[in-house]
């Protein structure tokens, strides 16, 4: 499967960590500094932050959220794997749990999974969510964004543009204590 380069909206900001990836998002969001100070190969891979966060201020409080996180991939596990795990465990254990669609593409070059999906979050209550995942160099990357319901669909289109922006620069293993 061959898909076009996506073409980065030229109101977006870059953010590119260290050379090690980069992603593309809208100007009004608002980068979570603090816990992107880590410095990465102190940090063992299984205790790593997010390497990525920050949200988007929407008119009556709410917020539309992007995180980046990166972990092992489980050995001998291919993507459909882990997303059928993932969903499985949210049925399990994450009431009002509803996946939307599950669309297998190529970004950044490499084969990756875009999942829509509802989840019930106890302080927020229902969010709507678009996540990729993609591996490179046994690791698995997971770009996260969601709203509330009202406010997803006006930011679907900019989540599709945020994931498909996402870049991996280099190896990364190389950068951590496994």
């Amino acid at each position: 499967m061959v898909e076009p380069e996506p073409e980065i909206p030229p109101h977006f900001t870059t953010y590119t960590s260290e050379s090690l990836f980069s992603i593309s998002y809208p100007p009004d969001l608002v980068l979570d500094t603090e816990s992107m100070e880590t410095i990465y190969p102190e940090i063992p891979l299984e205790d790593l932050p997010p390497v990525f966060s920050g949200d988007i201020p929407i008119e009556g409080g709410s917020y539309a959220y992007i995180m980046v996180m990166v972990s092992l991939m489980p050995a001998g596990w291919t993507l459909d794997e882990l997303a059928e795990e993932g969903s499985q465990y949210r049925r399990n254990n994450q009431p009002g749990f509803l996946e939307y669609s599950r669309d297998k593409t190529i970004v950044d070059g490499r084969e990756a999974l875009i999942l829509k999906y509802r989840i019930w979050s106890l302080d927020i209550g229902e969010l709507r969510n678009l996540d990729l995942l993609t591996v490179k160099d046994g690791l698995l990357w997971w770009v996260m964004c969601w709203a509330e319901p009202e406010d997803f669909k006006d930011y679907e289109d900019t989540f599709y543009s945020i994931l498909r922006s996402f870049r991996i620069l280099t190896h990364w293993w190389s950068w951590w204590v496994m």
